[in-house]
């Protein structure tokens, strides 16, 4: 297997890489996932490299418990998460009755900041969405090409979608995203980028 990760041991790729794949499939990990769980196995292992005995066993035994323990701790993640979402959503389908004895699903009788995948976000006032838009618009404009369309992109499909289409991994793409919150976070948009988060209504709510 040749080593595409330049300066990385040989060693520890070669584990990374099989692994890796080993995930995909499992706990809602997928293809696209596949760069980032290699480049979080590759870390958890450097910041372990300085426990290194070689009296106490070999580095490729200490390597595969590293990544095994790793595989371990990121399936239980990817259930608990899963699990999480599936009770949050069934919850929502619940009946409940109401004080007129009206039979109503739980989520017609929540607001639209209470759901879950809202993560309590703060919802700004109608009158305030065409001064941001105006704003965001003169933001836009000084954004490359490449990263205006995939901010534009952004507003109406998930990071997934557009990895896959693009072909350019979920990696590459989130440095972009990176410069484009650094270019807003300089014109005075943090209000819109920090937790909980601002959101107008009408617009799409971007999924991490």
């Amino acid at each position: 297997m040749k080593n595409s990760y330049e300066g990385l041991d040989d060693r520890i790729v070669k584990t990374v890489l099989i692994k890796a794949k080993q995930l995909i499939g499992k706990a809602g990990y997928t293809s696209e996932d596949y760069d980032d769980i290699v480049q979080e196995m590759i870390l958890d292992i450097y910041c372990r490299l300085s426990k290194y005995d070689p009296a106490r066993s070999t580095f490729k035994t200490f390597i595969n418990r590293i990544v095994e323990m790793k595989c371990a701790d990121m399936l239980q993640a990817g259930h608990a998460a899963n699990n999480d979402l599936n009770r949050r959503a069934e919850s929502l389908n619940l009946i409940v009755e109401q004080e007129d004895g009206a039979q109503l699903e739980c989520i017609q009788t929540v607001s639209v900041e209470e759901l879950p995948w809202n993560n309590g976000a703060v919802f700004a006032a109608e009158s305030d969405l065409s001064d941001f838009k105006i704003d965001l618009q003169k933001i836009m404009s000084r954004l490359s090409p490449r990263n205006r369309t995939l901010c534009e992109r952004l507003t109406r499909e998930h990071i997934s979608e557009i990895c896959r289409d693009s072909g350019i991994s979920r990696t590459a793409q989130y440095d972009h995203i990176r410069q484009i919150r650094k270019k807003l976070q300089e014109a005075g948009f943090e209000i819109y980028l920090g937790h909980p988060p601002v959101i107008f209504p009408g617009l799409p709510v971007s999924e991490k």
